[in-house]
C-alpha cells in the first residue's frame, strides 16, 4: 500500500480547508506556499487575510482591464500633444 508523506497530507488538508472556507481556487497556491512552521491560528489569519483581499488578485491573464478610479493627465504646458511614428531598432 502506498503511504502519502506527512507534508503532502498537510498540504491536502490545507487545500480541503481552503475550499471549505471559500478561498478562490487561483489563490490556493498562496496557501500552499505558507511555511509549515506556522501555527494553526497563524494559518487561519493568513487564510482570512487572503480571502479578504482576493479581489485584488488576477485569476487569469484575461481579467485585467481598465478602471475609472484614477484619471491621468500629462502636462504638456502650451504644446499640443503630437503623434510620432515608432522607431524601429535592429
Amino acid at each position: 500500500m502506498f503511504k502519502v508523506p506527512a507534508r503532502n497530507v498537510a498540504v491536502l488538508k490545507m487545500r480541503k480547508l481552503a475550499i471549505e472556507e471559500n478561498v478562490p481556487k487561483h489563490l490556493q497556491c498562496l496557501l500552499d506556499a505558507l511555511p509549515p512552521e506556522l501555527t494553526g491560528s497563524d494559518r487561519q489569519q493568513a487564510r482570512d487575510f487572503i480571502s479578504a483581499i482576493a479581489d485584488v488578485f488576477s485569476a487569469s491573464e484575461f481579467d485585467l482591464g481598465r478602471n475609472g478610479v484614477v484619471k491621468d493627465t500629462i502636462d504638456t504646458a502650451e504644446n499640443r500633444p503630437f503623434k510620432q511614428q515608432q522607431e524601429v531598432t535592429l
